[in-house]
């Protein structure tokens, strides 16, 4: 991802209940977009330094339906 022609790296984080399973570039893009409820970018400070990164956080939240079928796929990873 760019932003102003900078290359942007944020954290991505697939969030279950309370279990956050954190995703990289090509497991992100084995989520069927048709699976996900909600998606928060988080960007302020203190949300980034606990993170540890400076680019900021992507939370996806998938339909509850699908959890069970998302946690077999990336907990067996």
């Amino acid at each position: 991802m760019r932003v102003s022609g900078k290359p942007v790296y944020p954290e991505l984080i697939l969030k279950i209940n309370t279990l956050e399973i954190v995703l990289d570039s090509i497991s992100i893009k084995t989520i069927n977009p048709d699976w996900i409820k909600k998606i928060d970018v988080v960007t302020n400070d203190k949300m980034k330094n606990q993170y540890e990164n400076k680019d900021g956080i992507v939370f996806i939240y998938p339909k509850r339906k699908f959890w069970k079928r998302l946690l077999k796929k990336y907990k067996s990873d």
